[in-house]
Order: C-alpha cells, then structure tokens, then sequence
C-alpha cells in the first residue's frame, strides 16, 4: 500500500513539472494519481493471478498481490530518477527497472510446476513491469 502512495505522489509530482493541460485542479491530479497507482497494483495482480490460473497453477492472491506490490518499488525508483533534470530516466529503466522486473518475474516463475510455463508466467510478469514503467513516465512525466 506505501508503495502505490509513493507512486501517486510520484506521479503528481511529474503531473506537476509538466504542468499537464489535460487535468486541472489539485484534486484531479491527486484524484488521477490515485487511480493510476491503485488501477497498475489491483489490475496488473489481477491479470497475472488469471494467467496463473490459465495455466493450471494456483497461487493465493495474497501472494499474487505482494509480489506485485512489491515489484511497485521498481516502477518507483526509475520514475523518481526521472523527476532529475538529467535524462537519466531509460538508464535507470534498464538497471532499477530490469532488476525488478528480474525478481518478479522470477519470484512468478517459482509457481509454475511444469517447466513450459515457467518463461511465459515470468516473462509476462517481468515485460508488465517494465511496459507499465514506460508508459507512466510517457503519460505523465513527458
């Protein structure tokens, strides 16, 4: 839960040095952080916890749930770096953000039982990562 606060307030903060003309009062841009942050957690543990599913695993949503928050720190850290008036966003994409994604995705691939599905549940985990984290700094920090 800290870690989609952090994420909101990062948000509003990139929504904030953009000066973003598609949203307008102090409580659209906390209201729209808000549902971003929480909308990327519940959605994103949602969607893994199905393809869990599909593939015939059955890991607790608990579980799901906390990795998934947990894999919020590496969302985090990479935008943080982007608020920094130097381009460093992409390189920490790479280095923060690829070692998360690293550990989600590998902490996703421990549940699967038959080792063909071990690289579709972890790579899906992973690239959600990752694609989440570029397209939050495209949408409100550019």
């Amino acid at each position: 839960t800290l870690l989609a606060f952090t994420l909101a307030a990062l948000l509003v903060a990139g929504m904030k040095s953009q000066e973003l003309k598609s949203v307008g009062a102090e409580g659209t841009l906390i209201g729209t952080a808000l549902g971003a942050a929480f909308s990327l957690w519940g959605l994103g543990s949602l969607l893994l916890y199905a393809t869990a599913y599909l593939l015939q695993l059955r890991p607790r949503l608990a579980q799901v749930c906390c990795l998934t928050g947990y894999a919020l720190c590496g969302v985090c850290a990479p935008l943080l770096v982007g608020l920094l008036p130097f381009h460093m966003f992409y390189p920490a994409l790479l280095l923060l953000g690829g070692a998360s994604a690293a550990s989600i995705g590998g902490a996703f691939a421990t549940f699967a039982e038959s080792p063909s599905h071990t690289l579709p549940l972890g790579a899906l985990a992973a690239g959600m990562n990752l694609l989440s984290t570029a397209y939050l700094h495209w949408r409100y920090f550019t």
